[in-house]
């Protein structure tokens, strides 16, 4: 591999050209004669990739989305947020197009049958069994993926792109790199790459589209995935554009990777309040001791069996004695069951604080148009650079969908 010598020549004038030193990324040439911009194909390295997309205000605009995806944020994120440094990074990777996978999902099914008893007491009578049986089915999913060349950005590649299915990559002769951009090595080949984590990725992707497909109503369960082949197809390697970004939040340093384009974003941690999640997880704590605590299973479940007996043995005349046994009980068990749903709406009612605090001192920051500290600060007073609250309305909801999503897995239904 390596450079083909005959874009080393002028396509205008023929005079030859020197190469810069390296390189990835810096592959226009300026004609020293005739001034034409010649473009040179390092074959192994270049064929394509992504351009930043992303001018200040828009990555600012981006970034302010983006704090708003953590957990409960500070209200005063945005007012002492520092963005130190972004760095605009040209990352390697491989990219694999429509890259086929197969697989077969492995669950069980639960059946229900129908099974005739005899009992003294009633008889012959009827009772719904359920049996469950071991289930295969085989799925296949195609989509692109893009695979780290460098170690230090592996996982970061896969966080961002393992969930796209179309990639859009770029010509080589569309590519525009500012002169600003950092060059990353190349230290993972294009073998390793494929056995460590293409075949990882492929059955996450089956994993997910095999979840999806099972019925709860069929009480059908997730076990695992089996047999997954790959159909690798044409592999290029190719220029991936990262925007790493660093900031400080009352001392303490953070990063946040996004794509050139601001679709896919990744962080590590996010900046919290001590005070908010030393409050919340306090009320978790206090709503969780009593709702375990014995005296509450015991009285619960107490309650529930003498009922049962005083509605089978009414007719023997015992079963009166029961569900006065089962009134005192409940009326023991009600101001435990009264504090259990204090308890419960104190914890609903902080949540709620917390949000709408949040999403008021975000609609203020946004409309006050200042920017963040740090190197956008510039961007202030840019409309582009902040968000309209139809825009904050419609990131909110999609929080809360993804929220949901990951509570209720294959089971939720948009």
């Amino acid at each position: 591999m390596g450079i083909k010598t005959e874009h080393l020549k002028c396509s205008s004038c023929g005079a030859p050209l020197d190469l810069p030193e390296g390189t990835l990324i810096k592959n226009r040439i300026k004609c020293p004669f005739c001034g034409v911009e010649n473009f040179v194909i390092n074959e192994d390295i270049s064929c394509g990739g992504m351009n930043f997309d992303l001018d200040d205000a828009a990555l600012h605009k981006c970034i302010i989305g983006i704090i708003a995806t953590g957990s409960y944020p500070p209200h005063d994120i945005y007012k002492e947020i520092n963005i130190k440094k972004i760095n605009k990074n040209v990352v390697p990777a491989y990219w694999y197009e429509n890259c086929n996978s197969i697989g077969t999902l492995i669950y069980t099914e639960g059946i229900e049958k129908t099974v005739t008893k005899y009992s003294e007491d009633e008889g012959f009578h009827d009772e719904i069994k359920t049996e469950y049986h071991p289930m295969s089915k085989a799925f296949s999913d195609t989509r692109d993926y893009l695979l780290s060349g460098s170690a230090e950005y592996k996982d970061i590649i896969n966080k961002l792109f393992s969930g796209a299915r179309k990639i859009n990559i770029l010509k080589p002769e569309d590519l525009r790199f500012p002169d600003d951009c950092n060059e990353i090595k190349c230290d993972i080949t294009e073998g390793n790459a494929y056995a460590d984590n293409l075949m990882e990725l492929a059955k996450k992707a089956i994993e997910e589209k095999g979840k999806e497909s099972l019925d709860s109503k069929k009480k059908q369960y997730y076990k695992d995935i089996e047999g997954v082949t790959i159909q690798k197809g044409e592999v290029k390697k190719v220029s991936v554009a990262l925007y790493e970004v660093f900031f400080d939040y009352k001392g303490k340093e953070y990063s946040i990777y996004i794509s050139n384009n601001g679709e896919y974003y990744s962080y590590d941690e996010y900046p919290t309040d001590p005070g908010n999640e030393s409050n919340l997880e306090q009320k978790k704590k206090e709503l969780s001791e009593i709702e375990d605590a014995k005296k509450t299973k015991i009285l619960f479940i107490s309650m529930l069996v003498l009922g049962g007996l005083g509605i089978l043995t009414i007719a023997a005349g015992i079963g009166v004695l029961f569900l006065i046994g089962a009134f005192i009980i409940w009326l023991i068990y009600r101001p435990i069951s009264k504090e259990i749903h204090a308890r419960e709406k104190a914890l609903d009612d902080y949540k709620e604080a917390l949000t709408s605090g949040f999403s008021k001192a975000r609609s203020e920051f946004d409309e006050g148009k200042s920017a963040m500290k740090g190197v956008l600060n510039h961007v202030s007073g840019n409309p582009a650079a902040f968000e309209t609250p139809e825009e904050i309305k419609a990131s909110e909801e999609a929080i809360a969908l993804a929220q949901k999503k990951a509570l209720y897995g294959a089971y939720f239904k948009e």
